[in-house]
């Protein structure tokens, strides 16, 4: 799965939470958020993690 970069960012933006605060909210690395946002791939898994920890449907972050 891929994870739009600028709708992380700006869901990030909205929730006002850093990598560091996402990391520990959805239940993964500080280099897994690093990452995603850096336009690498993630499993299904880490994907809903980051959604559900940004309170947003997974289908909003990721790319078409």
């Amino acid at each position: 799965m891929r994870i739009n970069r600028k709708k992380l960012i700006d869901a990030m933006k909205e929730k006002n939470i850093n990598h560091r605060e996402l990391a520990e909210l959805a239940g993964v690395t500080r280099m897994t958020v690093h990452n995603v946002k850096r336009g690498h791939n993630c499993s299904s898994h880490t994907g809903e993690c980051i959604a559900k920890a940004l309170g947003v449907p997974v289908e909003k972050l990721i790319e078409k």
